[in-house]
């Protein structure tokens, strides 16, 4: 290299290195940010970027991107610490989220009339339900019969030679209980769709949306003014990480489905839609990144980075390099040499 293009690179990097590390750093960031906005920026976002490239990205990064088992530990671990954080202690539920909001969410759902008939009628007609149901009215029917009818209750007796009846018939003919408790049941059994939808019908015409805000709010009321720290009393720390555990590792099985990709793409689809022909500058401003919040979060970070990056000597270098195939170029030493 000649001496003189040797002389300039040194005070060239001495230049840039007192620029980047110095009080200039913080002038030049601001007047980037303001010559983006101002300037590069008005060009429509899809001249910057594709839909299909954003989509290929989000592909790799977040559906594709190999995971080690180090990462889903990690999460449960930061659920571990959230879970025992001290704030929670004094935090109420109301703090988070006030009665008007809770008011406004209540509103709004049971505003679904037809998801809520909807989830009332899977909700009688599931297997569960109806065994519950039948259980009810086969135990309430026993009942009757033994203890709570008129002639038990009324007649002196009664109800002691009832017991006594039961237990000759036992001795006499040993399967008649058990043959008339299969007939009751069969009974309920075929009855049971019939008073299930009697049920239905009451509940959906009987209970007004007034009602269950009412429900609804009074719970609300019960449990606003308690702490966080209140989910302790239900939840381990132990249940919390298995919890997350199980939620990593339902997505690690989700994030290779062909739906969850295909929503990705429509997601991405339905964005250049809207903003692809707009300018980057108007998606900023949208998003309230405005040159001063921009220029303030770059200087949030930019001034240790570049800190960092010259202490441990890779600033200087990659300046030395980048800028000393320049001066070491032919078209430099031509001009050096007039």
């Amino acid at each position: 290299m000649h001496n003189t293009a040797e002389a300039l690179l040194q005070a060239h990097v001495a230049f840039e290195l007192e620029r980047l590390t110095g009080d200039q750093l913080e002038s030049d960031i601001g007047d980037i940010v303001q010559h983006f906005l101002n300037s590069e920026l008005q060009a429509p976002l899809d001249q910057w970027v594709e839909p299909e490239q954003v989509s290929a990205t989000l592909a790799r990064c977040v559906l594709e991107l190999p995971l080690d088992a180090q990462f889903g530990e990690l999460i449960g671990s930061i659920a571990k610490h959230l879970y025992q954080l001290k704030d929670s202690d004094q935090t109420q539920l109301s703090h988070l989220i006030p009665r008007k909001d809770a008011q406004r969410w209540v509103k709004e759902s049971l505003a679904m009339k037809e998801l809520r008939e909807t989830l009332i009628h899977k909700g009688m007609r599931s297997t569960i339900y109806r065994e519950l149901v039948a259980d009810i009215l086969y135990a309430g029917i026993s009942s009757y019969l033994t203890e709570a009818n008129a002639i038990s209750k009324n007649v002196p007796g009664a109800k002691k030679m009832m017991a006594m009846g039961k237990g000759w018939i036992n001795k006499a003919a040993p399967k008649l209980e058990e043959r008339v408790a299969t007939q009751v049941k069969k009974s309920i059994n075929a009855n049971l769709s019939e008073v299930i939808e009697h049920g239905e019908a009451f509940i959906t015409e009987s209970i007004s949306e007034a009602h269950l805000n009412d429900i609804a709010i009074n719970i609300w009321d019960s449990i606003a003014e308690h702490p966080i720290a209140l989910i302790r009393d239900y939840l381990s720390a132990e249940d919390i990480q298995t919890f997350v555990h199980l939620g990593y590792e339902q997505w690690l099985d989700l994030r290779g489905n062909d739906y969850i990709k295909a929503l990705v793409e429509a997601g991405v689809t339905a964005f250049f839609e809207r903003y692809g022909s707009a300018p980057l500058a108007t998606l900023c401003q949208e998003l309230g990144l405005d040159a001063k919040r921009i220029t303030a979060e770059c200087l949030n970070y930019a001034p240790k980075v570049v800190h960092q990056l010259h202490n441990s000597g890779f600033l200087e270098a990659w300046l030395r390099e980048r800028l000393g195939a320049f001066y070491a170029s032919s078209a430099a030493q031509k001009v050096l040499e007039g």
